[in-house]
């Protein structure tokens, strides 16, 4: 596609735009043998049905930060919706046709996801990290007029919240009880690695034993 695109910015004398698309074209390819056919006709805004394009290789490894930068910068330039290269005149047409325009910006829009694909395990871990919606203060551990209190009463916590939520009205979802406990486990593990606050682990733990506790005593009297 690129290639259409830069036979016909050539063609029309479009240097300009040829360039960016040139650079678009030398960032984001593979070459296989590493050589990217200077020599192509379309380069030269000529047409020659017999020549046989360039093979691209399977990138080896993954793409880098800047390299990727370097692309979504160069792509918005030319495709996004407010770009010059898409403006027209009574004398002159637009320098990249509306469905090649479609097709950069999908990409371009899609490649804001590439980093997170690139560390999938960090993301995947940080997603399901639900330790956060039971935290309402950070850092309570700096005040030391809270360490005799309470902070944090077992109703309103948002875990036994949902607990309390489901035994009441999704009686047949009660199997998933454990997994609404293991917000506490997060938590807790932010505590210790991100907060380095031990009262805070110590509130968490102590909730989690009580709402244990306040579990199995519904559960208890429900059942029997």
């Amino acid at each position: 596609m690129l290639r259409r695109v830069l036979y016909k910015s050539q063609r029309n004398k479009k240097n300009q735009f040829f360039q960016e698309v040139l650079k678009i074209r030398e960032v984001s390819a593979s070459w296989a043998g590493g050589e990217s056919f200077p020599h192509d006709p379309a380069l030269q805004g000529k047409e020659d049905r017999e020549f046989t394009p360039a093979a691209i290789g399977v990138k080896c490894a993954r793409i880098h930060p800047t390299q990727l930068f370097i692309l979504q910068s160069n792509i918005a330039n030319i495709a996004s919706p407010r770009s010059p290269s898409l403006l027209k005149s009574m004398f002159s047409s637009a320098e990249i046709e509306p469905e090649e325009q479609y097709i950069l910006f999908e990409w371009l829009i899609r490649s804001f996801a590439f980093p997170h694909l690139l560390n999938i395990e960090d993301c995947t871990r940080t997603i399901g990290d639900l330790g956060e919606l039971w935290y309402r203060q950070d850092f309570i551990e700096g005040d030391e007029a809270f360490e005799d209190i309470i902070q944090f009463p077992i109703e309103s916590s948002l875990p036994w919240i949902l607990t309390t939520h489901t035994l009441n009205y999704l009686p047949c979802e009660t199997d998933t009880l454990l997994a609404i406990f293991d917000l506490y486990s997060a938590a807790a593990d932010t505590a210790l690695r991100e907060l380095k606050s031990r009262y805070l682990f110590d509130e968490i733990e102590s909730e989690a034993k009580l709402g244990m506790q306040q579990l199995l005593f519904i559960l208890r009297n429900n059942i029997y």
